[in-house]
């Protein structure tokens, strides 16, 4: 993907939202580093210019080397983020109205449009993409060209990875996405799924901190266990609690 590989003039189709996780939002000041990143989306413009689209957006802010879209913009109408905005509350620290997300199919009609006459490439950070249907990848690829995320090298079949039927997700699981990369391998940059930001090193002394281990983020079964087995040895430890889920909010 040559196109990363120099300095270049990206439109970033997002909506300016986080989480306690700080992937979501590493990868536009990573691109930064190296390229011109001008952001469009839910609470990075005014409802005016969102109404008034991605074309026009593109005529009145000059040329652009390719388009980058996200998951909130590209999964958007294959996903509870449609018909249930309370999805985006209970995950998500939202900066605009979430009536704004109502332009959202408009977004990705226009770049339907747009498929062909600038490069469109898809992330897939911050996704769950066990659960993909042939819907979603009918759409990913009538709004994408390339993709950046868990390529075919470090991605497996459901056939390898039997414990994912015992996670809360697993009823749904599916090997859409595991045969959509190997189909589009030419076409993805394969990275690592998840970034790490400065704020997630504590720089405190163990020896005085008040719990000896921290479990907290979402109850894979795993994750369950490891909590379950140092419990069980007397080991003081924080799990999720009413606290994060509000930090979340």
């Amino acid at each position: 993907m040559n196109i990363l590989k120099t300095c270049h003039r990206f439109l970033f189709i997002d909506i300016n939202a986080s989480h306690i996780c700080p992937t979501r939002v590493l990868f536009a000041p990573a691109l930064e580093l190296h390229n011109d990143i001008v952001k469009f989306g839910a609470g990075f413009v005014s409802e005016a210019t969102l109404k008034a689209g991605v074309k026009a957006f593109i005529a009145a802010n000059g040329h652009f080397d390719g388009i980058i879209i996200t998951p909130p913009v590209s999964l958007y109408e294959q996903t509870p983020y449609t018909t249930n905005h309370k999805f985006f509350r209970k995950f998500l620290a939202c900066q605009f109205p979430l009536a704004h997300l109502n332009y959202t199919p408009t977004i990705l009609q226009e770049l339907r449009d747009l498929k062909g006459k600038i490069p469109l490439i898809s992330l897939f950070f911050e996704s769950d993409l066990h659960d993909l249907t042939p819907a979603h990848i009918t759409q990913l690829q009538e709004t994408s060209d390339y993709y950046i995320g868990l390529g075919p090298d470090l991605w497996k079949p459901l056939s390898e990875m039997p414990n994912v039927r015992d996670e809360p997700f697993g009823k749904g699981a599916t090997n859409y996405y595991w045969e959509f990369v190997h189909d589009k391998q030419h076409l993805f940059a394969s990275i690592p799924q998840h970034c790490v930001d400065e704020s997630e090193f504590c720089t405190t002394p163990i020896t005085t901190r008040p719990l000896d281990w921290s479990v907290i983020g979402m109850n894979y079964v795993a994750r369950r266990a490891a909590a379950n087995a140092l419990k069980n040895i007397g080991v003081k430890l924080t799990e999720n609690a009413n606290s994060r889920d509000f930090m979340g909010v």
